[in-house]
């Protein structure tokens, strides 16, 4: 699931395919020694070759949302209460029409400090809910607070998978 530019995530999923006999240890030590500084490889798992493609069963993304620390949290707090209570939300985008709501599958405001809202949308092929669209629809301009992707839920794990977690 691609992230706007200034998102961040701390969870990714990638799937490729790698002719070699070794051990997923094996495996995921030698791809340690050669990752990015920050990125840690947190589970190998061998799949079948026939699985679907990764991007066809992700069902959803979970986005935590840091509001600044200036803002008035009042209206916020009110426009995720009237959203969570919307049947639809019509929005436009590239020319078309569409519905929102079906698209939030949990959405949620803490006033701790610091103040958040927290997101589930779906990231279904063709049903994608989009962070900065939920976020210009709570009156919150994407550029002022910080997004970050903590979670993927797929919609199933394909059976005989083997894993090095």
């Amino acid at each position: 699931c691609p992230l706007p530019l200034g998102f961040t995530s701390q969870v990714e999923l990638l799937d490729f395919w790698c002719d070699s006999d070794e051990s997923l240890a094996e495996l995921q030590a030698k791809l340690e020694k050669s990752v990015q500084p920050g990125i840690e490889i947190q589970t190998l798992t061998n799949i079948p070759l026939r699985s679907p493609a990764l991007q066809t069963i992700v069902e959803s993304a979970l986005y935590q949302v840091i509001l600044p620390e200036d803002c008035d949290l009042a209206p916020i707090q009110a426009k995720v209460n009237q959203l969570n209570g919307a049947e639809s939300c019509l929005r436009e985008r590239r020319g078309k029409q569409y519905d929102l709501r079906p698209l939030i599958k949990e959405l949620t405001f803490s006033s701790s400090k610091p103040a958040s809202i927290t997101m589930r949308l779906m990231a279904m092929p063709g049903a994608t809910g989009r962070p900065e669209e939920v976020l210009e629809e709570l009156g919150i301009s994407p550029f002022v607070v910080d997004v970050v992707r903590t979670d993927l839920t797929l919609l199933s794990i394909p059976e005989e998978t083997e894993t090095n977690a």
